[in-house]
């Protein structure tokens, strides 16, 4: 159903079907950078909608929604899923728009990215574990410094070299990395 972009936000902060708020905010998510990428091609200035952070931050905030589930509503489409939508398909400016994305959602949202990284944070100290509440709780917690990674500050870097001297497993020294 072709939803617009009002609809989809909607459905990405309301809907009741967790599968169906990652949907949306896949088909958002594309849109957008869709949208981006012809602004990039024709040389204009581009930004984020408000209600596109909004819709991330209602993901990013809600905590009855699995934590697995949060980490992929959260991550973009890949760059090989973007080139199979865009045409032309240009890679330099699929990444610089997917970065673009990254960077602004991280500056816009990184009060509640922090506080949400350092609770999940505390709650995995202790042994690894693989089950899937504790796979969950890893994804989210590094799908949130991946975000933050993209923000310029000595504090957040020194977040990520904390998390790489201390992973007690691959899973957060990759993602510290």
């Amino acid at each position: 159903y072709p939803y617009s972009e009002a609809e989809l936000v909607f459905l990405m902060k309301h809907d009741s079907d967790a599968f169906n708020r990652w949907d949306a905010g896949q088909r958002l998510a594309m849109q957008t950078i869709l949208s981006l990428l012809a602004a990039h091609q024709q040389q204009e200035a581009f930004g984020l909608e408000h209600d596109f952070i909004s819709a991330y931050q209602a993901i990013l905030t809600d905590a009855t929604l699995d934590h697995a589930l949060r980490a992929e509503a959260l991550t973009l489409p890949s760059e090989a899923d973007i080139a199979e939508r865009a045409r032309p398909s240009d890679p330099e400016a699929i990444h610089t728009v997917r970065e673009f994305i990254h960077a602004t959602l991280a500056k816009a949202l990184r009060l509640d990215l922090e506080a949400l990284y350092a609770d999940l944070h505390a709650q995995g100290q202790g042994d690894y574990s693989p089950d899937a509440a504790s796979i969950g709780r890893r994804s989210l917690k590094n799908v949130c410094l991946a975000y933050l990674g993209r923000i310029q500050d000595d504090g957040i870097h020194e977040t990520c070299l904390q998390q790489y001297m201390t992973a007690g497993n691959m899973t957060d020294a990759m993602a510290a990395l």
